[in-house]
C-alpha cells in the first residue's frame, strides 16, 4: 500500500508545475461573464472605420463558428456590452498575438486599446501582469456609463508563432476585483519567489563551500521550476524582460526541462540511488540526459512549440511513474530521508488540492486557498533543503567516521611499522654488536673506532712497548703422532685460557702462529706499566699450563719470552683485517722465547730494568740468540711485593 501512495504522491509532484497557472486568472475571481454573442469577419486590411464596419451587416459569422486554418489570421470581432450602472470593466480575449479594441458609444469611437500576447508590456492597455504573457493577451479597460450601451469592435491578428488559436472568445471582468486580486497576487508571488530565490542562492552558496553535488542539482531543480513559474505567473515579463514577451515562452520551456533534469539528479544523490539500486540509478541518469537533449528543440523548431509543449505535458505521467519508482525504491531500502521526501510531496499535494478546491468551487476564493499551491511548492523546497542539511550532516559524520577509521588504521600500521623497525633495529644492533665483537677479536678497540671514523688506520710507532711470545716444547713431534682434531681441540682450550689471562692483564693479543702465541702491552694506547703487565701475564700463563698438566692426559711444556722496546703497529689487509707489530723488539722477544726453558718466563736485560722492583729475577748471564749474538737474560722467579693475582690489573 505504501508503494501506491508513494506513486500517487510522485505523480502529483511531477504534474504540479503544470497545475499552477496565474492564480486569480485561473480561479475566475472577478470574472463577470463570457461573451457568447460575439461575431467575427475577415479583416481585409485598409484604414480602420469602426462605424462603417459596424453598420455593414454582411460577412459576419457567429463566434461559435471555428476560424479557418490558414495562417496568418486577420479578423474583426464585435460584441455588445449591456447598459447598466456606472463602473469599470476589463475585457480579455483568447491567445491572439495582437488585439486592438475600439469602444463605440453611439456615434463616438474611443481611441484604440492595444493588447496581445506578443505586445510589449509598455504598449498594453493595462499593466496587470500577474498572468502569463502568452497564455493571456492582457486586459482592455472600459468605463461603462449608466444607461449608455457600448459596442466593442476588436481587430485580431496572429502569426501563430507559438499557438495557432481557432476561436473568437472574450470575457468581461470586474476591474475593481481584478485590480485588488492583482495586488494580492503580487504580494503572494513576491513572498513565494522570495522564498524560492532564497533557497536557490542559499543552496548555491552551500555548494560553493562544500562541493557536494546534491546542492547544485537542488539549485538546478528549484531554479528551473522557479523560472518556469515566474514565466507562467507573469513576474518575469513584468520585471525581467517586459519588452520581450516571447522570452516567457522559452523561459517556461527551459525552466521546466532544466528543473526536471535537476530534480532527477537531485533525487539520485539525495536518496543515494547508486548505492541502494544501481539499475534505478542508471535509468534516472539516462532520463535526465534526455531532458538535457530536448532543451534546444524550441530554438530548432520554433513553429512547432505547441506540439513540443503538448509532448512535454503528455510526458508528465511517465515522469510521475519514474518518480514513483524512485520513491518506492527508497521506501524499500528504508532510506533515512524517504520520509522527509514524503513530507515534501505531502506539502505540495495539500497545496494543489486546496487550489483545486478553489477552482472547482468547493472552497472559497480566500487568498490563502488561491495561493495554496505556491505555498505548498515553497514549503516543499524548504523541506527538501532541510533534508539536504540532514544528509550533509550524515555525510560529514560518515566522512568523519571514515577518517577516524583511516587514522586508526594508520596508527595501527604505524605501530606495526614501529614494531618492525624496532625489531629490525634490534636485529641490526645485535648484528652490529656481533660484528663488532668479531672485529674486537681481531682488532683493538681504539683501532676499531679509528677505522669506523676514518675508514683507515694510520700506522704508528710506539717507543715504549713490551712484546710477549710463547711456544710449546716439542710441539712439532707431538702433532705428528696425534689426530688433527685432537691437536686443534688442545690448542683451542689452551689459547682460550691464554686469551682470558691476556685480557685480565690488559694486553692486546696480536696473533697466533701455529703453537706460538703473541701479545703486547703499551699499544695501541700507551701504558706506563707495560713491562710489568707482560711479565705478570707470562707467569700466569705458566701457572695455567702447570695446573692444566696436573689433570690433562697430554702434558705441554710452555716457554715464554718477553722483551721491551720500540715497535711499529698498524692494520694490514683488505678483505681480512689484521693488527700487527713489527720491529727488532718483536724479533728479540721471539729469540728470548726460543732461548728459554719450559715453565719459565725469560726476559731481556732491558725488560728486567723495567720490572726489577716488582719481580724477583734470576740472572742467566749472556745467552746466545740466533742472529742477535749474546743477550743478557733473566728468568722471572716470583712477584716481590704481592701475590700474582694482586698484580693483574683490569683492562
Amino acid at each position: 500500500m505504501n508503494r501506491w501512495r508513494a506513486l500517487v504522491f510522485a505523480c502529483v509532484l511531477a504534474l504540479a508545475p503544470g497545475l499552477v497557472p496565474a492564480s486569480f486568472y485561473a480561479s475566475a475571481e472577478g470574472r463577470v461573464e463570457f461573451v457568447r454573442d460575439a461575431q467575427w469577419r475577415v479583416d481585409e486590411g485598409g484604414a480602420v472605420d469602426a462605424l462603417a464596419l459596424l453598420s455593414n451587416s454582411s460577412g459576419w459569422h457567429a463566434g461559435s463558428e471555428p476560424l479557418p486554418d490558414a495562417v496568418p489570421k486577420r479578423y474583426w470581432a464585435r460584441f455588445d456590452l449591456p447598459a447598466g450602472e456606472r463602473r469599470q470593466v476589463l475585457l480579455s480575449c483568447a491567445l491572439w498575438e495582437h488585439a486592438d479594441y475600439y469602444i463605440v458609444r453611439g456615434n463616438r469611437v474611443d481611441p484604440p486599446l492595444h493588447t496581445g500576447t506578443m505586445l510589449p508590456l509598455a504598449r498594453r492597455a493595462t499593466s496587470i501582469s500577474a498572468n502569463s504573457s502568452y497564455l493571456h493577451a492582457g486586459f482592455a479597460p472600459v468605463e461603462l456609463e449608466a444607461g449608455v450601451p457600448v459596442t466593442v469592435l476588436v481587430r485580431l491578428a496572429t502569426e501563430a508563432q507559438f499557438v495557432d488559436f481557432r476561436l473568437v472568445r472574450f470575457a468581461v471582468w470586474d476591474a475593481a476585483v481584478v485590480n485588488a486580486a492583482d495586488r494580492t497576487d503580487h504580494a503572494a508571488q513576491g513572498l513565494f519567489f522570495g522564498v524560492m530565490l532564497f533557497l536557490v542562492f542559499y543552496n548555491l552558496g552551500l555548494f560553493v563551500l562544500t562541493r557536494e553535488p546534491s546542492y547544485i542539482y537542488y539549485v538546478l531543480g528549484e531554479g528551473g521550476f522557479t523560472l518556469a513559474l515566474a514565466c507562467l505567473f507573469g513576474q518575469s515579463f513584468e520585471f525581467l524582460w517586459p519588452a520581450h514577451p516571447t522570452w516567457d515562452v522559452y523561459g517556461t520551456w527551459f525552466g521546466t526541462v532544466i528543473g526536471g533534469f535537476g530534480l532527477q539528479q537531485f533525487l539520485r544523490h539525495y536518496l543515494d540511488l547508486g548505492r541502494i539500486s544501481p539499475k534505478v540509478d542508471r535509468f534516472v541518469w539516462w532520463s535526465a540526459l534526455f531532458d538535457l537533449a530536448v532543451i534546444p528543440l524550441p530554438l530548432i523548431f520554433p513553429r512547432h512549440f505547441e506540439l513540443l509543449a503538448n509532448l512535454l505535458v503528455y510526458s508528465a505521467p511517465a515522469g510521475a511513474a519514474m518518480f514513483g519508482i524512485i520513491i518506492v525504491t527508497a521506501f524499500r531500502a528504508r532510506h533515512p530521508l524517504v520520509w522527509n521526501l514524503a513530507l515534501a510531496i505531502g506539502a505540495m499535494s495539500i497545496g494543489i488540492m486546496l487550489y483545486a478546491g478553489v477552482i472547482t468551487g468547493l472552497l472559497p476564493q480566500h487568498w490563502f486557498f488561491v495561493h495554496s499551491a505556491q505555498f505548498g511548492s515553497a514549503l516543499t523546497g524548504t523541506i527538501l533543503s532541510l533534508g539536504l542539511g540532514v544528509r550533509m550532516r550524515k555525510l560529514r559524520d560518515q566522512v568523519a567516521e571514515k577518517e577516524r577509521e583511516k587514522l586508526a588504521l594508520i596508527e595501527t600500521q604505524n605501530r606495526e611499522l614501529e614494531s618492525r623497525v624496532e625489531e629490525r633495529t634490534a636485529e641490526l644492533a645485535d648484528a652490529r654488536a656481533k660484528a663488532e665483537g668479531l672485529l674486537a677479536n681481531i682488532l683493538p678497540r681504539p683501532i676499531i673506532d679509528e677505522l669506523a671514523l676514518n675508514g683507515a688506520v694510520e700506522p704508528r710507532r710506539h717507543e715504549d712497548a713490551t712484546i710477549l711470545f710463547t711456544d710449546f716444547q716439542g710441539f712439532t713431534s707431538v702433532v705428528g703422532t696425534m689426530p688433527a682434531r685432537r691437536v686443534v681441540q688442545e690448542l683451542d682450550e689452551i689459547f682460550r685460557g691464554f686469551d682470558e689471562i691476556v685480557a685480565r692483564f690488559g694486553l692486546e693479543k696480536i696473533k697466533t702462529i701455529g703453537d706460538a702465541y703473541m701479545a703486547a702491552a703499551g699499544l695501541p694506547l700507551a701504558q706506563a706499566d707495560h713491562a710489568q703487565r707482560c711479565v705478570g701475564a707470562g707467569l700466569a700463563l705458566c701457572e695455567f699450563i702447570e695446573k692444566r698438566n696436573r689433570t690433562a692426559a697430554m702434558k705441554w711444556g710452555l716457554r715464554v719470552g718477553v722483551h721491551s722496546g720500540a715497535v711499529v703497529a698498524g692494520v694490514v689487509g683488505r678483505d681480512k683485517y689484521a693488527y700487527d707489530v713489527w720491529g727488532d723488539t718483536v724479533n728479540i722477544a721471539s729469540r728470548l722465547e726460543s732461548a728459554g726453558q719450559t715453565g719459565r718466563v725469560n726476559i731481556s736485560a732491558y725488560t728486567y730494568e723495567l720490572v726489577r722492583e716488582a719481580f724477583d729475577c734470576e740472572y742467566r748471564g749472556k745467552v746466545p740468540a740466533k742472529g742477535k749474538g749474546e743477550i743478557d737474560m733473566y728468568f722471572v722467579v716470583a712477584p716481590i711485593h704481592a701475590p700474582l693475582h694482586a698484580l693483574s690489573p683490569a683492562k
